[in-house]
């Protein structure tokens, strides 16, 4: 539109393409956060940051054209604004998406972003996000935030942002704010931070960790200590952080406190050291942690014992290792996972990640276990072959999604995508089919030039 500012549309938009999620064991009683893959809504994502991300982020574009298992819902098109104007940094999106039979009806989502930087690393932005039903009315949604950032001499930062929402049944108490206080040097990484969320803030087009309403407090201190006359050791990080959450009514709901005095990165990338973890978990109503196994209403508390090691990612072949011992709830946990990795120059890359917790629980026990392996294979710089096999015993699933990509500029180009997903029993014992499908696609950049 200008040499600061992009449009860019899109109708029908389609993303086979993209790699499908990776599988994840949920130990806990809350969402897990799965970063968003989709291209269209990676380019300029930071202008539409607010909140805090992976807790309480007021703008999530995983909400538009993807429901609450991870299945795609049809979009109709929609379009994109983003750059300067002037001192300030905008960004503005609309999009439709078709109504989906049994899972949701014809939505448009509309954001604006306005955000200006300010002197000594000082910012200041405003966000506005809606959903709104287009055949139907009364099925709305919409949040406004304002956040900032203050910045103190070279090392102080504080960080904060306030946000409410609103719906047509309307709550007493739908405002959420945040503040942190963060230190940075070359030899302290220091955070304090206080995130309190109202039990009836939802909002719906973002990702909040936990419903209900809380208020979250964490302390944090890292010390990072360089050794330049031994050349295998970048740096000894010993740190130690406490995070808890309490009800808006005080209750206990969950605290952690992680101690790490020991941890050593090395110089080639690598990094090991053991850890200790004292967890508290308030349960004010019955939680189904397996089929099997149900956690009954009360407070658990419990120690257990870490232990991660990574060596060279760079290097033909690495290992990335995490192991927990201990307690857990009131008994037992025992596993972690391991992921190792092997490459041949820039042709070929391979892993294999496996997640195994053997939980043991006075109420009963139950074992999951996760494996996913993963090739990709260059026959040249633009022409590809990757392939992504998983099994989760947690979700009974064993799904398969391969590409092939023979590309010509920036993600045009051709591609096959070959998507399957079965019940299972086992990596290798498969039941009936879920999903099955076969995609080839085309895209082309057309250029102007003068």
């Amino acid at each position: 539109m200008t040499p600061s500012l992009t449009l860019d549309l899109t109708y029908n938009t389609d993303f086979a393409q993209v790699e499908v999620d990776e599988q994840r064991t949920n130990l806990t009683r809350f969402p897990l956060f799965f970063p968003e893959k989709r291209p269209f809504f990676l380019e300029n994502a930071g202008i539409f940051s607010a909140g805090t991300p992976q807790a309480v982020d007021l703008f999530f574009t995983r909400r538009i054209g993807i429901d609450t298992l991870g299945q795609p819902v049809p979009i109709l098109g929609g379009g994109r604004l983003t750059g300067r104007v002037g001192d300030f940094t905008v960004g503005a999106l609309q999009i439709f998406t078709e109504r989906r039979a049994g899972v949701q009806a014809a939505m448009a989502y509309s954001v604006l972003r306005v955000a200006r930087q300010l002197a000594a690393r000082s910012r200041i932005g405003v966000i506005a996000v809606q959903r709104m039903a287009t055949a139907q009315t009364g099925d709305w949604n919409r949040v406004y935030g304002l956040d900032g950032r203050i910045g103190i001499r070279d090392a102080w930062t504080i960080d904060w942002w306030g946000a409410a929402s609103a719906s047509p049944s309307p709550g007493g108490n739908a405002a959420a704010y945040s503040a942190r206080l963060g230190y940075e040097t070359g030899a302290w990484s220091n955070v304090a931070r206080i995130i309190q969320v109202g039990s009836d803030f939802n909002p719906e087009v973002g990702f909040l960790n936990r419903g209900g309403g809380y208020r979250y407090y964490e302390a944090g201190v890292m010390w990072k200590q360089r050794f330049p006359s031994i050349p295998l050791l970048k740096q000894w990080i010993p740190h130690v952080n406490y995070r808890g959450y309490y009800g808006l009514n005080g209750y206990w709901q969950e605290g952690r406190i992680h101690l790490d005095l020991t941890e050593v990165e090395l110089a080639n990338g690598g990094r090991f050291g053991p850890e200790v973890n004292v967890e508290h978990q308030g349960l004010q109503q019955p939680f189904a942690i397996a089929s099997t196994v149900t956690l009954p209403v009360g407070s658990y508390d419990y120690t257990s014992l870490g232990w991660d090691l990574t060596t060279n990612p760079s290097a033909p072949l690495s290992l990335d290792l995490r192991a927990d011992v201990g307690g857990f709830y009131n008994g037992r946990r025992r596993g972690g996972s391991v992921t190792l990795a092997a490459r041949h120059a820039s042709s070929l890359t391979t892993s294999l990640r496996v997640e195994y917790n053997d939980v043991r629980l006075d109420q009963g026990n139950f074992v999951r276990s996760l494996i996913a392996t993963r090739i990709a294979y260059f026959f040249t710089p633009r022409v590809l072959c990757q392939a992504l096999v998983q099994y989760s015993n947690q979700a009974q699933t064993w799904t398969a999604n391969a590409r092939f990509g023979w590309l010509s500029t920036a993600g045009n180009g051709l591609f096959i995508v070959y998507n399957e997903g079965r019940e299972a029993d086992g990596f290798f014992q498969w039941n009936r089919p879920q999903a099955r499908s076969l995609i080839v696609k085309y895209t082309r950049q057309f250029g102007r030039s003068g």
